[in-house]
């Protein structure tokens, strides 16, 4: 069981190395938990989506502004305004 647990620890930080930490950001948000996802994306639309899932509207406006994305911001600023 340690070493399992050892085992794990040591892939994860390997898999952190390797791919930062948007790899995690994506599977936070595909087990439904996008408010946690959020700080894993360095990149801005994918920051937004996380945002946007999380019904934080505003702040996933700015993401996609930044972004360059003019389709999902005026989807946010729709949702934002709901």
């Amino acid at each position: 069981m340690k070493a399992l647990l050892i085992f794990s620890l040591a892939a994860l930080a390997l898999a952190g190395a390797m791919g930062g930490t948007a790899p995690f950001g994506r599977v936070l948000l595909s087990v439904g938990l996008p408010q946690w996802a959020t700080p894993f994306f360095d990149d801005p639309a994918w920051q937004g989506g996380a945002l946007f899932r999380a019904r934080r509207f505003d702040e996933a406006a700015q993401s996609f502004e930044a972004a360059g994305d003019p389709y999902n911001l005026g989807t946010a600023e729709a949702f934002a305004r709901l």
